[in-house]
């Protein structure tokens, strides 16, 4: 059936659920637990992603 189960995680309330949840169907599969932990990329720069434009 099942060989890996993949769970991403932001940390949230909700995704600590699921990841209880993946654990106990990879335990009753007998499956690979894969977990990938999801974070936002923000500017580092003020500029960061803007375009120059020439007039």
């Amino acid at each position: 059936m099942c060989r890996r189960i993949l769970v991403t995680t932001d940390g949230s309330t909700l995704s600590r659920k699921v990841v209880n949840n993946a654990v106990t169907l990879a335990a009753l599969l007998g499956a690979e637990r894969v977990a990938a932990t999801v974070v936002p990329r923000h500017p580092t720069g003020h500029f960061e992603g803007a375009m120059a434009f020439s007039t």
